[in-house]
């Protein structure tokens, strides 16, 4: 199983290992656990409590994603592969990838063959070149697409400008590098990164969709991304400050289902201790005091249910609240779930002093309210 841990740093804790998988990607070897890990280019860092013995010790494995692209396009370049990485992909840039020392030629030649995908962003600056080494790559690309099998992508054309074309180059068997469905960036960039995401990286294809339409004016685009985002439970750990931000929307709808994925996606165990969950409960109480509709104040509630102490400790302050049914809602939330409720409200009445009165209190209401049931 694995759990997130929100923050930029390790915390304490006894771990089998310590691992860093943002600078040179591959599979990470986790038969030892607990693990920590840190996810390439976001900073997160994630627990991983036990893997499956189907997963024999691996996690998963980084795509590899060789890019070629005439230096003209480099800062365009630059921000596909700012993306990829940040969605869990190693990319090979020859201005990052290359060492000093070494023979270019053959890291390029490598860099291509061991490449999960080949990218090949064609523009009109590569279309006025006379000559570039990137048709050099090229040639290389294809002899290396010819020992590939057909049913499966590896050779991903990229169009950088409107009136660019696939060049007419022979793969063999009567096919072309134009035979090959190409992606746009100029059409619609994140379109383009959508579609090249759901053929490298599939899962990181939904992810980056949901977060997109979180910016979208659509209501119900934010709505229902809120919604994908949640079920996605911890993976979506990065759309948290985008969440946080439609807690203040005009739409107690999107307000409502902007708390309730916050709930899904911090709830795992390894991540109730953090300083980013405490910001989320925080965010999430503002929610429940000043909301005007019932509707997204009670979705806040059941949000902080779902993060421990921390969040049980924001239901305590709730009853205090003198919006309509907002404490009496917190306060029926977390007696009716029953046993649910006892370890955070136990551990609240032996060691906060503040609201261990009131902890006591509805443990004792919830012994009351099992009774009525075991009665009825």
């Amino acid at each position: 199983m694995v759990n997130d841990r929100l923050g930029t740093e390790p915390g304490r804790g006894s771990f089998a290992c310590i691992v860093s998988l943002d600078q040179r990607g591959g599979s990470a070897d986790l038969s030892e656990s607990p693990v920590l890990f840190r996810l390439p280019s976001t900073g997160i860092w994630r627990e991983i409590d036990s893997l499956s013995p189907s997963q024999g010790g691996k996690l998963f494995s980084m795509p590899r994603v060789f890019v070629s692209y005439v230096r003209e396009n480099l800062k365009v370049v630059e921000r596909l592969a700012t993306i990829l990485k940040a969605h869990g992909v190693e990319v090979w840039l020859d201005r990052e990838s290359l060492k000093p020392g070494q023979r270019w030629a053959d890291e390029i030649r490598r860099g291509i063959n061991s490449g999960d995908y080949f990218l090949a962003c064609f523009s009109e600056e590569y279309a006025s070149r006379s000559r570039t080494y990137m048709n050099e790559e090229l040639t290389l690309a294809i002899d290396e697409l010819r020992q590939r099998p057909s049913s499966r992508s590896w050779f991903l054309p990229v169009l950088l400008s409107d009136s660019t074309a696939v060049p007419d180059r022979n793969i063999g068997g009567g096919e072309t590098l134009a035979s090959i469905q190409y992606v746009s960036l100029q059409d619609d960039w994140d379109e383009g990164i959508r579609k090249l995401l759901e053929v490298i990286q599939p899962n990181a294809a939904l992810l980056h969709a949901a977060l997109t339409d979180l910016s979208d004016a659509s209501k119900r685009k934010k709505i229902v991304a809120a919604g994908v985002l949640g079920n996605m439970e911890g993976s979506a750990i990065v759309a948290v400050p985008q969440l946080l931000s439609l807690l203040k929307d005009e739409n107690d709808t999107v307000v409502a289902a902007a708390a309730e994925a916050l709930g899904k996606i911090c709830r795992g165990s390894a991540a109730r201790n953090s300083p980013e969950v405490k910001e989320v409960v925080s965010k999430l109480l503002e929610t429940m005091r000043t909301a005007e509709v019932y509707y997204s104040s009670r979705h806040a509630a059941r949000a902080l249910y779902c993060l421990g102490t921390d969040g049980m400790r924001a239901l305590l302050e709730a009853q205090a609240f003198k919006g309509y049914a907002v404490a009496g809602d917190a306060r029926q939330l977390i007696v009716h779930n029953g046993e649910d409720s006892i370890p955070a409200l136990a551990e609240l009445a032996a060691t906060d002093p503040e609201f261990s009165p009131l902890a006591k209190q509805l443990l004792s209401e919830i012994d009351e309210w099992k009774g009525h049931m075991g009665k009825s």
